[in-house]
């Protein structure tokens, strides 16, 4: 089912501001594959990545927190090939775009004050804007 590959990195939480370090290990990540970032908040940190399969992963540093929440996919929806777009509108909310195989631009959301994640809708085949 393709290769577990590991990624270390260094950061400074900023709401302690003691440095940390990280090791995560996604499985079947493509090698190269981009990881989007995001901060929906002071001191707040996303991660989101597709595997070899196309599901969406992510991880998440939240202030306070001691660790990291765990990778987790979100959800079934497999966008094989493509990559995640993340946009914060509002503080503690968050946008994820990515392209279908079947030509849609796809999206998955979490509101501001949410306690989950919206499902994945189309936002219409060759549609860019508001749905």
């Amino acid at each position: 089912m393709g290769r577990t590959f590991s990624v270390r990195f260094s950061f400074r939480a900023v709401s302690s501001g003691v440095p940390c370090n990280r090791t995560v290990t996604i499985p079947s990540l493509t090698p190269g594959a981009p990881i989007a970032t995001l901060s929906a908040r002071t001191g707040e940190s996303s991660l989101y990545v597709t595997d070899l399969q196309g599901r969406v992963w992510t991880d998440f540093y939240a202030p306070g927190a001691s660790s990291w929440s765990g990778w987790l996919a979100l959800g079934t929806n497999r966008f094989p090939g493509s990559y995640i777009t993340a946009v914060s509108t509002a503080p503690g909310a968050t946008s994820l775009y990515t392209m279908g195989s079947d030509g849609q631009v796809w999206s998955k959301s979490f509101a501001a004050g949410a306690t989950a994640w919206s499902g994945w809708y189309g936002l219409g085949n060759g549609r860019f804007g508001w749905n």
